[in-house]
């Protein structure tokens, strides 16, 4: 019987007054992240698993590689942080082992390692990063509850897999307390966590990747155009601005997802220049929230919210208080 071992495992012109009205569909937003691709198999889902701990071990490695432990001490981190730090590198690679043990046993190959820029340049701005990857990555497996549930394996135990992926999530979401508490950051920040379906998953993963390799496991997931925002700090009722290779026009929304209970759909207003539209910061946000998520969708409100109506993003945001 196959089985998985234990795994401790984001235009340019200001426009008028927009509104931004909170719709909450926690129904549609489970069918949202159950509906992730076009039926992903189990192996798929666990290899995109896999590429993102490669992108969390792409990470730590990077900053650990420009950064000693001395340069988190002069940063006003001390040396059982930074220790810390090192523990959940060891924890994302034994993660990342466990999957490509099994994985070989199911498949021929796995996911590669691509290789990542990370836009970081101190101490304190990739532990505001490492805080964004960890709270994705405790999204991630929560959407990867659902597909599981979705596209079962027939020799592997559901409950074990269940288990194992509620696991991984509980532990990432301890790394998100563990940065943003040393950022002196709120971490009770959320009543539950939002979730992405797996091509926004996948979409966000890839955004960090310079190039990634031909060879082994070709995940089948299609990445979404990319949304660009001009700020990744954002404060409720704040007008942003975005980038996208996508064309905007009116019938489309944007959509807030900021809790597992929670969005908010606004309108877009496009600016002077192709691919660039602004839009409002949901200013009546109704949980204490620190990290969300916005995409460009079809959904209106009489719509399911899955992953045919997404067409760009996730852009991701920290909300400051």
């Amino acid at each position: 019987m196959k089985f998985f071992t234990f795994l401790t495992i984001i235009g340019t012109a200001i426009a008028a007054p927009l509104v931004a009205t909170p719709r909450l569909h926690p129904t549609s937003l489970s069918r949202r992240a159950a509906a992730s691709n076009s039926n992903p198999s189990f192996t798929d889902i666990w290899q995109l698993a896999l590429h993102v701990e490669h992108l969390e071990i792409g990470l730590y490695f990077t900053a650990f590689a420009r950064f000693s432990q001395q340069d988190f001490i002069n940063a006003g981190f001390d040396a059982f942080y930074y220790q810390t730090l090192r523990d959940i590198l060891h924890e994302h690679q034994f993660q990342a082992t466990s999957i490509r043990r099994n994985q070989l046993y199911v498949e021929d190959s796995v996911v590669q390692a691509c290789s990542y820029s990370f836009s970081f340049t101190d101490v304190k701005s990739f532990i505001s990063l490492s805080a964004t990857l960890e709270g994705f990555a405790t999204s991630f497996y929560l959407s990867l509850i659902h597909s599981v549930v979705a596209a079962p394996d027939p020799d592997t135990s559901l409950e074990f897999a269940l288990t194992i992926a509620g696991s991984t999530a509980a532990i990432d979401a301890k790394h998100v307390a563990l940065q943003r508490l040393s950022l002196k950051q709120n971490v009770t920040d959320t009543n539950f966590f939002p979730q992405l379906g797996l091509n926004e998953s996948y979409t966000f993963a890839k955004s960090f990747a310079k190039s990634c390799p031909k060879t082994g496991y070709q995940l089948p997931f299609t990445p979404l155009p990319t949304l660009i925002p001009n700020v990744t700090q954002v404060v409720p009722g704040q007008i942003v601005d975005f980038y996208s290779p996508l064309p905007i026009d009116n019938s489309l929304n944007g959509l807030f997802i900021f809790d597992f209970y929670d969005i908010a759909s606004t309108i877009l207003t496009t600016g002077d220049k192709p691919g660039h539209f602004h839009t409002r910061i949901p200013s009546d946000i109704v949980s204490p929230v620190s990290q969300m998520y916005f995409v460009v969708t079809k959904y209106d409100e009489n719509d399911y919210l899955d992953e045919s109506t997404v067409l760009a993003g996730p852009a991701v945001f920290q909300v400051l208080p």
